[in-house]
């Protein structure tokens, strides 16, 4: 499941989503950064965001 990204969602959302995942909270197919539970994760992150 590869899936290129920018630096920023590397290093914040997608080691976020992997842990949760190593965890058990979130199935593989969340794993996508356009899933809902990544979009999820990602609100409010970006310190450009309103």
């Amino acid at each position: 499941m590869w899936q290129s990204c920018c630096k920023w969602h590397h290093d914040s959302v997608k080691q976020r989503l992997e842990a949760m995942y190593q965890h058990g909270r979130i199935p593989l197919s969340d794993l996508w950064l356009d899933s809902a539970v990544a979009l999820k994760v990602a609100q409010g992150m970006r310190c450009d965001e309103a």
